[in-house]
């Protein structure tokens, strides 16, 4: 696995730009560890692929996708100072067995793990958000409230969550009554599970192998699971969610 140090920069895949493909790397220190601008109208398919890597303590985002289209299986992402996914005015994403967490400590974070829109905030550009699928996914951190969708009721706005192990925990009701977020849609949130700890080996050290007794051991889909985890190991009949499959982190 190709570390880079981005050191306070960004891998910046600009407009137009298509058939990026990331595979088997770790970036790190950025101030974004990637930003993908805009879907390609000349071509079909995905403007990003990114399989097995891990993009970690980037001091904004992890990764940025802006109306673009974006392909992702066995990704970690984690300790970012804002959100550590932003999929905002609108695209289309599909994330497979994917680790999206924060742990960020050094500073105040106000910001969910993962933020989905189909505008930019503070603007008034909107675009169809085609959809934002998260399949056998984590998406998990140290606040109540870990995800944010952001739908101006104007554009499209298609998203789901499938076997997946989520963060939300509204104490005080504020999302009630919200179509997007009825935890009892189907078609929204299917087979997902909710603030169940995933037992993380070591996530303030970026460490996000799960333990076989936390949340998202066993809840994957094996029909659309990887096949391997982002270690290579072979995935079981019944497997995890997250880029890991589970192990006994109790026998060190």
């Amino acid at each position: 696995m190709q570390t880079y140090q981005v050191n306070g920069g960004a891998i910046w895949l600009t407009a137009g730009s298509k058939n990026n493909i990331i595979n088997n790397a770790t970036i790190k220190n950025a101030s974004v560890g990637i930003i993908m601008d805009s879907l390609n109208t000349a071509s079909t398919g995905a403007t990003l692929q990114i399989n097995n890597t891990q993009i970690y303590n980037s001091s904004n985002s992890g990764l940025i996708g802006t109306t673009a289209h974006i392909e992702a299986e066995n990704l970690v992402i984690n300790n970012s100072g804002q959100s550590s996914l932003v999929l905002r005015l609108g695209g289309e994403y599909n994330f497979n067995n994917c680790t999206i967490a924060n742990y960020w400590n050094n500073s105040f974070r106000q910001d969910p793990t993962l933020f989905i829109s189909n505008i930019i905030p503070n603007t008034e550009l909107t675009e169809d958000l085609i959809n934002a699928s998260f399949t056998n996914c984590i998406i998990y951190g140290d606040r109540d409230i870990e995800y944010i969708l952001a739908d101006d009721g104007v554009s499209q706005f298609n998203f789901n969550f499938q076997n997946s192990l989520i963060k939300f925990n509204d104490r005080f009701d504020d999302f009630v009554g919200f179509a997007n977020y009825d935890f009892n849609n189907a078609s929204l949130y299917n087979q997902s599970v909710f603030n169940v700890d995933p037992i993380f080996k070591d996530e303030d050290n970026n460490q996000l192998q799960i333990d076989t007794t936390g949340g998202a051991n066993g809840i994957a889909n094996p029909t659309n699971a990887t096949v391997n985890d982002i270690l290579d190991n072979p995935r079981s009949i019944t497997p995890d969610a997250g880029a890991y499959e589970s192990t006994d982190l109790s026998a060190g």
